[in-house]
């Protein structure tokens, strides 16, 4: 196996979680400052327990070609668990990382799938969270992102995007 399959996941084509620890590593060693959002394929339970693991990989599929498309050549994405994918934002704010991020969850939203005549629509959850401003090392970065994934947009009706540290009022 070379390096390249190795650090790839086999079902999406997209980095795996071996690559993005060693990418996120660089990117904090090398003191770059970065954005990432950590989706959540909203009741992807739903979607295996209804249609079936096969149905569950086109959704995986699907999700995977939208965010493909969607970022820069610079950009990493990568499957971090089961139905969660990560995209590393090198050199973007936490702003333009949430548009972003927005936008793919908009362009997954509208999107259709279609398998055995039936049209499957999905939706995803995502945490964006920053280095150096969210913390120092690459597991307070992924708690973060984590925590406003699920506090805020699991928690409180899902298919969006939230902003570490929350509602900010100004």
């Amino acid at each position: 196996m070379n390096k390249k399959e190795a650090e790839t996941d086999a079902l999406t084509g997209l980095g795996n979680r071996r690559m993005f620890d060693r990418e996120i590593q660089n990117l904090i060693k090398l003191k770059n400052r970065f954005s990432l959002v950590i989706y959540d394929i909203d009741d992807f339970k739903n979607v295996n327990d209804t249609y079936g693991h096969i149905v569950g990989d086109e959704v995986l599929k699907h999700v995977t070609n939208i965010i493909k498309r969607s970022i820069r050549k610079t950009d990493i994405s990568c499957r971090y668990g089961g139905e969660e994918i990560v995209i590393l934002f090198k050199d973007l704010s936490k702003e333009d990382a949430y548009v972003i991020s927005d936008r793919i969850r908009k362009q997954i939203e509208t999107s259709q799938l279609f398998i055995n005549n039936k049209i499957i629509r999905v939706t995803v959850s995502g945490g964006v969270a920053s280095f150096p401003d969210d913390g120092n090392t690459a597991k307070d970065i992924i708690e973060k992102a984590d925590a406003i994934l699920y506090n805020e947009c699991k928690n409180k009706g899902k298919n969006k995007v939230c902003v570490y540290p929350g509602i900010v009022q100004s």
